[in-house]
């Protein structure tokens, strides 16, 4: 059985993930609003293809990047709701320590917080 603090604790945790992975999503939107507004804007004497071209692979290698760090954090979220596999979720927490600033903090404190023995011994 959880102490209310342990409780409190993994519920602040699980929000934090979740605003972690809609930070992310709303990253992912403002940068490709802001390719759109350089491809606009940009349209000089270069091939247009070439512009294109590259844009898009920026977007993408950025898409790739942050879905990496939203599925991270939803999955984390996702085992502290559901208090199971705390392999899986220090795991997954330390791929999310790569978004820097708030997957650093979110992550180390997800990671510490499933050492303390009551909590640790909720999850198996």
């Amino acid at each position: 059985m959880l102490s209310a603090r342990d409780q409190r604790d993994l519920r602040w945790l699980e929000l934090g993930h979740y605003f972690s992975a809609g930070l992310l999503l709303l990253m992912t939107a403002g940068f490709r609003l802001y390719l759109n507004h350089v491809a606009v804007t940009v349209g000089g004497p270069g091939p247009p293809r070439f512009q294109e071209w590259f844009f898009s692979t920026i977007f993408t290698i950025v898409l790739v990047w942050h879905l990496i760090g939203i599925l991270t954090a939803v999955g984390a979220a996702y085992l502290l709701r559901t208090r199971k596999r705390p392999v899986a979720l220090v795991s997954l927490s330390a791929v999310h320590c790569l978004f820097v600033p708030l997957g650093i903090l979110v992550g180390l404190c997800t990671m510490i917080l499933v050492r303390r023995p009551s909590i640790y011994a909720e999850f198996v």
